[in-house]
C-alpha cells in the first residue's frame, strides 16, 4: 500500500476536518469514514451541544502515523 500521509496532501487538510475530508484524504466512501471516527482510539473531538463531528488534523495525521506502524487497517 502507498503512503497516505505525504507532505503535500498533509499541509492541504485544514486545522478542523470533518469526516468527508476524511474520507477524501483516505480515499474512502463516506459511509466507512463514519464507521472509522466511531472506532475506539479515533481522535475524534466531541463537542457537547454540537452534532457535528470535528477531528483535529494534527491528531489524525498521529493516527495515521500510529495505524500504519502498528498494522492497523486504516481502509
Amino acid at each position: 500500500m502507498e503512503n497516505l500521509v505525504t507532505e503535500n496532501s498533509a499541509a492541504s487538510l485544514p486545522n478542523s476536518l470533518k469526516v468527508s475530508d476524511i474520507a477524501r484524504f483516505l480515499g474512502i466512501a463516506a459511509s466507512t469514514a463514519y464507521k472509522l471516527v466511531k472506532t475506539p482510539g479515533f481522535p475524534v473531538v466531541r463537542m457537547p451541544g454540537i452534532r457535528r463531528i470535528v477531528i483535529s488534523r494534527d491528531k489524525f495525521l498521529e493516527w495515521c502515523v500510529n495505524a500504519s506502524i502498528d498494522g492497523t487497517q486504516i481502509k
